[in-house]
Formats: C-alpha cells, structure tokens, sequence
C-alpha cells in the first residue's frame, strides 16, 4: 500500500512541475533559467522518488526472518559449507543465481552444480532450508497471474497482433505473514518476474494462488497450471485451442530466460 501511493504522490507532483514549466513563457533569459531550475527539480524529485520506494521495498524484504543455519539438514549443511550461515544470505545466492532451469526439477541441489534455476526450483530450494531449520510459516506459493505485455514486458512482442491480451502464468515464490516475497531474477532489489517488474505491481494481476511443497513442483504445479488454462478456455470462450494458447505460454517464457526454448521447456514444467 505504501508503495503504491508513493507512485501516485510522484505522479502528481511530476505533473505539477510540468504544469508549471508549460505556463512560464521563453522569452528571456531570467524565464529560461527558471525553466532549467525546474527541469533540474523534476529530475531530482523523481530520484528522489525512486530512492525511497528503493527502501519501502527493502523494507518489505526485510520482514522475511533471517535465521542462522543449525547442522540439520543436506541443503543447510552445504549453505554452511559455502560460509552462507544465514537465510537472507541464502536469499541473496539464490536471487544471484542465473535464471534457467536446472537439468532435473527432482534434485534441488543441481543449483550448486549446474549454478542456475527457474522460480519453481529455487524457492522449492529456499522453502526446503526453511523447512530445515523448523521455519515453517514460510510458505511456497504458486500463484497464477495475467502474464501480458505491460507486467511482463519482455513478453510484449509475444502478444503483438495475438488475439489474447493475457495469459494465465504460474509463478512461484515465497510468503511469509501475508507479505510475497520473490528471488527468481538475479536484476532486482524486490520480487521480480523479470528485471524491471515487481511482484508489488503484479499483485491486482494475481487470480489464484496456493500453498505447496517442494516436492510438488516436479509434478503438481505444471498438471495444476495446465489444467487451470484449460478451464479458463472454456469459462472465457477463448478462440484458441490449448495446445495454441500453451505455445504462447512457451514463447512467452523463452522471451523471458532469452534462452532455447527447448532447453527451458521440454515437458512444459516451467
């Protein structure tokens, strides 16, 4: 909430200053230096903007608990092994992580081999070290939500002259205390579906979300995701078959990982 009126009080104040640029005439000197003043004060109230929504969002993140790692556990103790002694510390290897799926959703700790991951893998890998260490009210979500051009940018040239405006897309992360938190792309300070988009912003374009184990995102989350697709065909009279709408989806998340898309998605996991 708090992030988002600090966006409408930077839009009304850019548009103010703006305004008042527009009235002050060009005839003279002393106008044009005012009108310079103002330009270098819109640009100092929309740094000034981005620093503290920076720090609301960093604020946010830092509601997720940071335990230290004890010795139970295969993944804790190889986190431990790598001098990573807490779970924010986690976090961040994790987030750092290339975005790519591992070789065998199956076996998490291909992250520290393979050194890559897709949502799915990483925050079942995030949620098992919670798990570990008896953090059990950190929870592993997956969330369907509207993936289009406009929360998902890189997807824009995908659905150019597509007869869909959206496409329902599953995504995981975690959730602790009602508050998301995202660590897929290595490009972000917060939650991110990719590198300039928020899980903050997406939030109005969530339609479902449900609470998993990591073991179910070898094989639940892609039958749940396909079968909700499936039912939003027929309740939304969409004039696409599923196998059309699901090559979308493929393209859309290759547009995304800017990798093969038959590496990322050879049995439609991911």
């Amino acid at each position: 909430m708090q992030i988002f009126l600090l966006i409408y009080l930077k839009k009304i104040a850019i548009a103010h200053l703006h305004f008042l640029k527009d009235c002050l005439p060009t005839s003279n000197k002393k106008q044009n230096f005012q009108l310079k003043n103002i330009d270098k004060f819109i640009t100092f109230c929309t740094q000034y903007f981005l620093l503290l929504k920076i720090r609301l969002q960093m604020q946010v993140k830092s509601k997720l608990p940071n335990f230290l790692l004890g010795k139970e556990g295969e993944t804790s103790t190889i986190f431990r092994k790598r001098n990573i002694k807490n779970f924010h510390t986690v976090c961040h290897w994790v987030q750092q992580l290339p975005y790519g799926r591992i070789s065998d959703r199956g076996n998490l700790l291909l992250h520290f081999s393979e050194n890559r991951g897709a949502c799915s893998s990483k925050h079942a890998l995030l949620k098992t070290c919670a798990m570990e260490q008896g953090q059990d009210e950190i929870k592993l979500i997956i969330g369907i939500y509207k993936m289009n051009g406009s929360n998902t940018p890189d997807t824009a040239s995908v659905f150019h002259n597509s007869k869909l405006t959206y496409i329902p897309e599953a995504h995981c992360y975690l959730q602790y205390q009602g508050s998301r938190f995202d660590f897929t792309f290595p490009h972000s300070l917060s939650s991110t579906f990719s590198p300039e988009q928020s899980l903050l912003k997406l939030e109005r374009d969530i339609l479902l979300e449900k609470e998993i184990l990591p073991k179910d995102v070898i094989h639940f989350k892609p039958a749940f995701h396909q079968d909700f697709i499936r039912q939003w065909i027929l309740e939304e009279k969409v004039p696409l078959a599923f196998e059309e709408v699901w090559a979308m989806r493929e393209a859309c998340i290759a547009a995304l990982s800017g990798e093969m898309k038959p590496m990322l998605d050879q049995d439609s996991q991911d």
